[in-house]
């Protein structure tokens, strides 16, 4: 696990920020499994705390649990989904907000599914002028090509390889 860091200024901890493919059961800490609704409920009051003036970007990649869920309403994700962003543009309203593209084993069609909910999201930004751009696709590079045997320990969650092969394809998104 490493930092990510360019101009000698370190990013974060990749493993702190990223850990476990950044899903929502990582980020709920004691409730695993759970989805974007969880997260979009906990997280005006657990995940910022940092002082806007210093945050650039805000990296996302969130859904890889909702793709086992069933039942996933576009209309509602998407909404879900939206007022996160439109919540972390209030509060970094000069950050760029870089949403990743999830992927899963054995669910191919739902990660499809979900890229053009993500496309939704990101088209949306325009309307509460928000800076959104396409972060890593998780089917390129973490299924890669082997479905995901390299990348995952479980097809979900990051191998020590996933951490570096999305790390450096984030540093890719990011320009560095």
């Amino acid at each position: 696990t490493g930092t990510l860091a360019s101009a000698g200024q370190t990013w974060f901890q990749w493993t702190n920020a990223a850990r476990g493919n950044a899903t929502v059961a990582d980020s709920v800490p004691g409730v695993p499994g759970t989805g974007i609704d969880n997260l979009m409920n906990s997280f005006l009051g657990s995940y910022v705390n940092s002082n806007p003036s210093y945050v650039s970007h805000v990296l996302m990649n969130w859904g890889v649990n909702d793709m086992g869920a069933g039942g996933l309403v576009e209309a509602t994700w998407v909404s879900q989904y939206g007022q996160i962003v439109d919540y972390l543009h209030t509060r970094f309203p000069s950050a760029t907000l870089v949403i990743s593209y999830p992927w899963r084993q054995g669910y191919d069609s739902q990660s499809a599914t979900m890229h053009g909910w993500i496309d939704t999201v990101i088209a949306n930004c325009a309307g509460i002028g928000a800076t959104c751009i396409p972060g890593v696709d998780e089917a390129v590079t973490i299924k890669g090509s082997d479905n995901g045997a390299t990348a995952t320990r479980d097809g979900v969650h990051y191998s020590t390889a996933g951490f570096s092969l999305y790390a450096a394809a984030m540093k890719t998104v990011l320009g560095y």
